[in-house]
């Protein structure tokens, strides 16, 4: 696609490659060099089989974080797994590319890297880790984040909003309504 991507997506759990694409799905090539890039599928790569479809992988310590303007839902995910770090490893994390407007955005960064899907180490008792989320506003005004999956993970869960130096102990299917105004900080 030339120009703006113009719709939204969602990224599900990384996956070891060589894999066959169920109908229905696409996969993302994140080019790194910024130069041109070809890639092409011939008609030997197709098949009648029928492949797994991937969204139905879960898995264990996945946190699903939301954010709702009322409109719109967008979501990131982190999750810890013995094989990733605290780097951007593309095996494990996926980029996150940017919605058109007015859709709300959510992420966390890696790298200098925005990330939808954020692996991390896993965390022993006693561990801490500060993730940072970022989000963006096109639309000012209420929006709240949700928070899913926590009754799988190991460590608590405490959000910090700094805008009111507040730190909220999370659980599941808790929502934290806030409100923006033009010009605020996307942190």
């Amino acid at each position: 696609h030339n120009g703006n991507y113009t719709g939204t997506w969602v990224s599900y759990p990384p996956i070891a490659l060589p894999v066959t694409i169920a109908v229905g799905q696409s996969f993302q090539i994140h080019n790194s060099t910024g130069g041109p890039l070809t890639y092409s599928l011939s008609n030997s790569a197709r098949t009648v089989a029928n492949p797994t479809f991937y969204k139905t992988l879960m898995l264990n310590e996945l946190l699903k974080v939301s954010l709702d303007n009322g409109v719109k839902t967008d979501t990131t995910m982190i999750w810890f797994d013995g094989s990733a770090t605290d780097n951007f490893d593309p095996a494990v994390d996926a980029n996150r590319m940017a919605d058109a407007l007015p859709h709300p955005m959510i992420y966390s960064v890696v790298n200098n890297e925005a990330v939808l899907f954020n692996g991390l180490p896993t965390m022993n008792p006693g561990d801490q880790k500060t993730v940072d989320i970022t989000i963006r506003i096109a639309v000012h005004g209420a929006h709240t984040l949700g928070f899913y999956g926590l009754n799988n993970l190991t460590p608590n869960v405490i959000m910090e909003d700094r805008k009111l130096n507040v730190f909220q102990p999370v659980f599941e299917g808790m929502t934290y309504p806030f409100t923006t105004v033009s010009g605020e900080s996307p942190d």
